[in-house]
């Protein structure tokens, strides 16, 4: 429900009538106009891309979103980018089938689109010099939006540049995390497809000690797999 005392969230419905009348470039104009300050404009924007999402309007959220990525930067304000940064990581993950939620269902080029996200977000972790975690998490995202694209063998390569920041940053967890996801990827290769298994088995085993964390990255896994070997 919108809050008549917050600016943002009235703009965000004004952003959401007008996205229904005419066009993305149009929205970010008009929120530029209206709050001035470019990080109020890219939070706007992330509030709308949430909209967009719980109403699983994936396309237009893939519209404003690239747009207004293309806003942050070129505006080239540290603050904006980073939250463009943030906003191309949320919308990739929100695109990728291997949540399994049944009520989201990407296309191709929505698909593309993730994949083209997630290289985005892990190139503005890299300029920014952020975290080996970070870096984890981003590559992992690549990979991620490469296995829904049916690129297990590249979605390999980056689970393992994941496997490789996680191990810089002491994080076992998400280490045996992205073992699994690597595993995952070999298993969907034809020619590796036991390897991965066997290796997807032990993943889990080792999750599974993990606590309650590593139970939930092993559900994840285990959801993910079920998802691609499905297709």
């Amino acid at each position: 429900m919108t809050d008549a005392h917050d600016p943002i969230s009235q703009n965000v419905q004004d952003a959401l009538e007008l996205l229904d009348r005419s066009d993305s470039f149009l929205v970010i104009s008009q929120l530029r106009d209206e709050l001035g300050d470019c990080v109020q404009v890219l939070r706007a924007l992330s509030a709308l891309t949430q909209e967009l999402f719980a109403q699983r309007k994936l396309t237009r959220m893939v519209w404003l979103t690239r747009s207004a990525i293309d806003f942050a930067l070129q505006s080239k304000q540290a603050d904006a980018i980073e939250l463009a940064r943030k906003l191309a990581y949320n919308v990739s993950a929100n695109l990728w089938p291997g949540w399994g939620d049944e009520a989201v269902q990407p296309t191709e080029s929505d698909r593309q689109a993730a994949l083209d996200l997630a290289r985005c977000h892990r190139r503005l972790c890299q300029e920014a010099n952020l975290t080996a975690e970070v870096q984890g998490n981003a590559n992992w995202l690549v990979g991620a939006a490469r296995l829904a694209l049916g690129q297990e063998q590249a979605a390999h390569h980056d689970f393992e540049q994941a496997q490789a920041a996680y191990q810089t940053a002491n994080l076992p967890t998400c280490l045996a995390m992205a073992a699994g996801y690597v595993a995952l990827a070999l298993s969907l290769m034809g020619t590796m497809m036991a390897e991965g298994q066997k290796r997807f088995e032990t993943a889990i085993a080792q999750l599974k000690q993990l606590g309650d964390d590593g139970e939930f990255f092993a559900d994840q896994l285990q959801t993910a797999r079920r998802v691609f070997l499905s297709r």
